[in-house]
């Protein structure tokens, strides 16, 4: 069996999506049940608002086929935003706005934006000039 260090990038890359995958599942399972439960938590806000915002974010950045994982970052605090004030305008508009309910719709829309497939990425290929 090969060490690690034999493999290449992309395999290295491959291990570390399901440890990835369950500590972010963690991350947002406390996050929803901070933001759902009444807590006495002193930094439970905290959590619920970093929550609110990388949620979204690493779900958005995730389905960018981006080189530069920064700019692909960056574009998801952007969308987490975005979403962030969607879902609070869409609920304040239907007169049906509740702190728990609003962390419970961003987790939702995460949750899809997460399970949604990812594009491929495509490759320059430089001996032809075209894309592969």
């Amino acid at each position: 069996m090969p060490t690690t260090s034999h493999i290449r990038l992309p395999a290295r890359r491959a291990l570390l999506r399901g440890p990835a995958a369950a500590a972010g599942t963690v991350a947002c399972a406390v996050g929803i049940a901070f933001g759902v439960a009444p807590s006495t938590v002193p930094f439970g806000r905290l959590i619920v608002v970093a929550f609110l915002v990388s949620a979204p974010a690493l779900a958005i950045a995730r389905l960018l086929p981006s080189l530069r994982a920064a700019v692909a970052v960056l574009v998801g605090i952007g969308g987490a935003v975005s979403v962030n004030a969607v879902v609070a305008q869409s609920m304040l508009s239907t007169n049906t706005w509740s702190p728990r309910g609003g962390v419970v719709a961003v987790g939702a829309i995460a949750a899809l934006l997460w399970l949604a497939p990812r594009p491929e990425r495509r490759v320059l290929d430089t001996t032809t000039g075209g894309v592969q």
